[in-house]
């Protein structure tokens, strides 16, 4: 069953880098917003078809650079409120594949490269592995396959990385669909982040990592 299982993901592996490399040049920014009027009205007029790719292809490029552009392209596709949803629903079940990626298939060489990083996080992961993931997630700033592969290589449970990529990544979901949703009006997805919006996030980060520090504080205090 485990041989079945690295095929599967090795043949998924092979078929992610292939798609990168033809259509790496074509997916950008600036193409989403110059070809604007003709993606809506296609999505439009075949709403369950463009729903179906959109999903299947986000999931499979969680885990490349390229899903930075399917999250803004999810606004521009179906709006900033279900734009976001299709984002948490691939980012959860892309993110959960390339856990499964790193965990069963491709374990032994990274923990041999990572080996001394994975040691040093690995007794906190297992014990608040949800508070970290959570927080990496909502900030906004660790890539995905960066995400994937400590959680593959740690000893956090499954269910704990996939609830918290879930909600963690919640505020990157709304902000990139809604930046998709107003294209037009922006230069670039950054445009949206004021200080409003950096202050929330790291707001929302710290408190996601209050049982750590309460913890740290009673170790210290006791």
């Amino acid at each position: 069953m485990k041989r079945i299982i690295k095929i599967v993901l090795l043949v998924f592996v092979l078929t992610l880098l292939v798609a990168l490399f033809f259509l790496r040049d074509y997916l950008t920014f600036e193409n989403l917003k110059l070809y604007k009027n003709f993606i809506v009205d296609y999505a439009s007029a075949h709403y369950f078809l463009t729903a179906t790719v959109f999903l299947a292809t986000s999931i499979a490029w969680v885990n490349l650079p390229l899903v930075l552009v399917m999250s803004i392209a999810s606004g521009l596709l179906f709006g900033a409120v279900n734009g976001a949803f299709y984002n948490i629903a691939a980012i959860t079940i892309g993110s959960s594949v390339g856990f499964g990626l790193v965990r069963y298939l491709f374990h032994d060489p990274l923990q041999g490269r990572y080996f001394r990083l994975v040691q040093k996080v690995n007794n906190e992961i297992e014990k608040d592995g949800f508070c970290y993931f959570f927080a990496l997630r909502a900030a906004l700033v660790c890539p995905y396959f960066l995400i994937s592969i400590l959680g593959g290589l740690s000893k956090i449970e499954y269910r704990k990385f996939l609830l918290s990529t879930l909600f963690g990544c919640i505020p990157e979901a709304i902000i990139y669909s809604y930046s998709g949703s107003v294209i037009s009006t922006i230069n670039s997805p950054h445009d949206l982040f004021g200080w409003k919006v950096a202050t929330a996030i790291v707001l929302f980060v710290l408190f996601s990592l209050t049982p750590v520090w309460t913890k740290t504080y009673k170790k210290l205090t006791s």
